[in-house]
C-alpha cells in the first residue's frame, strides 16, 4: 500500500456477513497481541446470546490493495447513566461474559487507524455517549481516544478497575510445557497442583469434546453450591452468576 494512501472504512452489521474474514480477523488479533476475547468466534458467540436485537456496529479498515488495518467492534444499546436512559456505543463481549482486555485491533503501525475510527463514529447521530470498558491500561486505541478527545476539548471519565489476574503459559500443549525446562512459573504451577491435591484431593484432568459437557454441568453446580453457602456469597441476595439460563448456554 502506498504511504499515503487514505485506509478504506467498510461498515457491516452483523457477524455473518464478516465470516467470510474470520480468518484474517483471528490473524490481526495475533498480530495485535490480542486475547481470546477478541476473536471473531468469541465475540460472535457473545453477540449471539447477549447482544440486542439490533445496533451492531463493524467497523472495518482496509488498505486500497485489502490489507486488513484494524476492527471496531461496537454495538449501540439503551444504558442508564444519571439516572437517564442513553444510547450509549459500547464495546462488543462487554458485559455478562466476563470478557477481559476488550478494544479495538490495531495492526502493528497504524495508529492512525483508531483516529480514523474515531472520527468516522463521530461523524454518526445515533448514539450520545461511549463507553470503552474493560481495556487494559496500556491499550494503545484508548491511548489514541484520549489524545483525540483532548484535542478536541471534549471531556471524558477514566476509571480504574481490576480484572481477573491471569498466569499466561506460552506453550500450546500440556506435552510442550510438561516438557520444558524448570522455571519459575511452572515450579509455582506444579507446587500449587501437589498441595490442592494433597489437601483437597484436587485432580487436573484435560477435557476434550466428549468429556467437557459434564466437566461444565458439575462446574456450575459447584459454583452455584458457592453461592449458596452462608458467608460465601459477599451480599445478600446474590447467586450464582451461571444461575441465568443464557450465560450457561454461552459457556456450553
Amino acid at each position: 500500500m502506498a504511504k499515503d494512501a487514505a485506509p478504506i472504512i467498510r461498515r457491516l452489521e452483523s457477524f455473518e456477513a464478516a465470516r467470510p474474514m474470520a480468518a484474517a480477523w483471528d490473524a490481526l488479533v495475533a498480530r495485535a497481541g490480542g486475547h481470546i476475547f477478541m476473536t471473531y468466534d468469541w465475540l460472535r458467540c457473545w453477540w449471539e446470546h447477549f447482544g440486542p436485537a439490533h445496533g451492531l456496529r463493524l467497523l472495518v479498515v482496509e488498505s486500497a490493495d485489502g490489507e486488513l488495518l484494524g476492527l471496531a467492534p461496537w454495538y449501540i444499546d439503551w444504558r442508564r447513566h444519571g439516572g437517564l436512559a442513553v444510547r450509549t456505543l459500547c464495546l462488543v463481549g462487554d458485559r455478562h461474559a466476563g470478557g477481559d482486555f476488550l478494544g479495538m485491533l490495531l495492526a502493528p503501525g497504524q495508529e492512525r487507524v483508531a483516529r480514523l475510527v474515531y472520527g468516522q463514529l463521530w461523524q454518526e447521530s445515533d448514539w450520545d455517549l461511549l463507553e470503552y470498558g474493560n481495556a487494559a491500561a496500556e491499550d494503545l486505541p484508548l491511548a489514541q481516544l484520549r489524545h483525540w478527545l483532548n484535542a478536541r476539548g471534549l471531556s471524558f471519565l477514566l476509571q480504574y478497575c481490576h480484572i481477573c489476574p491471569v498466569l499466561a503459559v506460552r506453550p500450546a500443549t500440556v506435552e510442550a510445557f510438561r516438557a520444558m525446562p524448570d522455571v519459575i512459573y511452572k515450579k509455582i504451577i506444579l507446587k500449587d497442583r501437589e498441595r490442592f491435591a494433597k489437601k483437597h484431593g484436587m485432580v487436573m484432568q484435560r477435557a476434550d469434546a466428549a468429556t467437557l459437557p459434564g466437566y461444565l454441568t458439575r462446574f456450575f453446580e459447584l459454583h452455584a453450591a458457592r453461592w449458596e453457602t452462608p458467608g460465601q456469597s459477599g451480599q445478600s441476595g446474590q447467586v450464582s452468576t451461571f444461575a441465568e439460563p443464557r450465560r450457561r448456554r454461552f459457556f456450553e
